[in-house]
């Protein structure tokens, strides 16, 4: 039973608590009504005990004679179209012998998958039971394979290696500089790919010229720095937006809305509406463009997000607005997994997501840590590129080329490197494919050091110039760095490595607006290349993700908790 019933509403005349007979249902018969005593601070309350599993919602009445029926924002749970709240109590929400995820210490750490349930396991080749398709059941029953035997569903959801998976939709209208209130950022999105207010419009990532300094200001978090031009302007459908700290911003290139990212690629790049449109060397493409605008969303400064099946280039058809398409439309083909060149784009994702996780340096969230360890080397040309230092004094080296050559960068520090990321490989995943092989070859003679293996070590002199592959993200760092992460970390606080004394995120507190010559420097890089970029879509973005109320699943063993997860900055 809730011990006692709070609503904040400091302008109401009267608050009533009103329960229903029934939580089955948004129309069940009224059972009681309760008058709540108003208390400090505008807050209303009322001890009555309320059984759990009982609807409810507060009446709320103002002086000027309007009366709203309000659900609880405070809620753990609803009845069906959210419009009324239910009571849970800590044993129906906890599941026996399951162990609660610690909390983070920041927002920078999580990495969420959004999904919808009905999508995840309605398909047949979910492997899910047929009783649990598209059901809660069918999101949390292990061990489902697709047709290939590949795991699908919750098992899958684990080896994303994914931190929360977000249940759409799930945010709030807000606007508060100093919270821990993330919103989605737009900026990239439509930076990367184009404006979704056109399905031909392309970006960055599919060759855009003189885009590189909006996509670096995403990069180093959406500072906005003094000074930053206009088409660099992380605009968010706000051109005055100020973030407190890269913790702010969730980073994103696909989400519930819109088309989705292999389907605007199709229309943006060839002209085609659907899959089956593309020849073999439009797919191959695709897939390149694709693993670019993936890895700025993962090698960015901010919270990681992307749409469950985004990895293996999901499709729906061209439908943009598929909230009201049926089954057909919306249900993931897990078969895509079979494709071996969408399973190779999968596994592209789930590596950038281990090494996001593996290396602190990629996930600090205060702006004055984030410049004083980065330099901008360069923002045109269709590259954008910076270093910037761990807490160690550990140099890394991310670039982004959207150019169709490789292309000379200047300027990297002097010292032995490890490939982290290159050419669409990682260290983890570094088999070169016949494709691979020859793009690299192809490269011109007079061009700088070969940097095009991932899992390969290099070693850079002073005035050394460096060949980045063509449409491809490039991350060079320790080689110590190259090293089997740990999936099961025992201090979730510090993913990279719990027993690492590097624990640069103690230092990832705000300190004020202090500006650093790495600042100054990222703002003038920002400028270096910049032209206006158009209005920024506000389509599903100026709404805020609240990682407070993300649900979150924690599979531990055969089982899964769902849970709200809890984070601070």
């Amino acid at each position: 039973m809730a011990p006692s019933s709070n609503c904040g509403a400091p302008t109401a005349q009267k608050v009533e608590l009103v329960t229903f007979r029934s939580a089955d249902s948004a129309d069940a018969e009224e059972a009681a009504v309760v008058e709540m005593r108003l208390g400090e601070k505008g807050v209303w309350n009322a001890t009555e005990k309320v059984p759990s599993s009982t609807a409810y919602i507060y009446r709320v009445s103002f002086a000027d004679g309007t009366t709203n029926d309000s659900a609880d924002p405070y809620a753990r749970a609803s009845v069906v179209n959210g419009r009324r709240s239910v009571v849970l109590s800590n044993a129906v929400t906890t599941v026996k012998n399951s162990r609660r995820m610690a909390p983070f210490t920041k927002n920078t750490d999580a990495v969420i998958a959004e999904t919808h349930i009905r999508d995840l396991t309605k398909n047949a080749n979910s492997g899910v039971s047929e009783a649990h398709r598209g059901k809660y059941l069918g999101m949390i029953e292990n061990g489902t394979k697709n047709s290939k035997g590949k795991a699908t569903g919750a098992d899958y959801l684990k080896e994303l290696g994914v931190t929360h998976v977000q249940i759409q939709p799930n945010a709030y209208e807000l606007d508060t500089r100093n919270s821990t209130v993330s919103f989605f950022n737009d900026s990239i999105r439509d930076g990367l790919k184009g404006s979704v207010f056109s399905t031909e419009d392309t970006d960055f990532a599919s060759g855009k010229p003189n885009t590189e300094g909006l996509i670096l200001n995403n990069m180093l978090g959406c500072q906005n720095l003094e000074g930053i031009s206009k088409g660099s302007f992380c605009t968010n459908g706000n051109a005055n937006v100020k973030y407190g700290n890269a913790g702010q911003i969730v980073n994103y290139v696909e989400i519930h809305d819109n088309l989705t990212l292999s389907d605007k690629l199709n229309v943006s790049l060839f002209g085609k509406k659907t899959d089956d449109e593309l020849d073999a060397a439009q797919k191959t493409e695709k897939i390149k463009v694709s693993k670019l605008a993936d890895s700025a969303v993962f090698l960015a400064y901010g919270v990681s997000e992307f749409q469950v099946g985004q990895e293996m280039l999901r499709t729906k058809g061209g439908d943009e607005n598929s909230y009201n398409a049926g089954d057909d439309t919306n249900k993931l083909d897990w078969d895509r997994l079979n494709d071996a060149e969408y399973a190779d784009n999968a596994q592209y994702m789930r590596d950038l997501i281990k090494i996001r996780k593996c290396n602190a340096v990629l996930r600090v969230g205060a702006y004055d840590t984030i410049n004083k360890n980065a330099k901008v080397l360069k923002s045109a040309d269709g590259l954008v590129a910076y270093e910037v230092k761990d807490g160690n004094g550990a140099n890394y080296v991310v670039v982004l080329n959207h150019n169709d050559q490789p292309t000379d960068l200047n300027g990297v520090t002097a010292g032995k490197y490890g490939v982290l990321v290159s050419n669409g490989k990682t260290y983890l995943h570094p088999a070169v494919s016949d494709t691979t092989a020859a793009a690299a070859d192809a490269a011109p003679a007079d061009t700088g050091k070969d940097v095009s293996k991932a899992g390969s070590t290099v070693q850079i002199a002073d005035g050394d110039a460096i060949a980045v592959p063509a449409k491809s993200a490039l991350l060079l760092g320790p080689t110590a760095a190259m090293t089997e992460p740990d999936d099961n970390p025992t201090n979730p606080n510090y993913p990279d490595n719990p027993d690492n004394s590097d624990h640069s995120d103690q230092l990832d507190k705000p300190s004020g607006n202090n500006a650093h010559d790495g600042a100054n420097n990222a703002a003038n890089g920002a400028n270096n290349s910049s032209a206006p970029n158009g209005g920024t879509a506000s389509t599903g973005s100026s709404i805020a993700v609240i990682i407070a109320m993300v649900i979150v699943l924690l599979i531990a063993g055969s089982g899964m908790l769902i849970r709200a997860h809890s984070s601070s900055e």
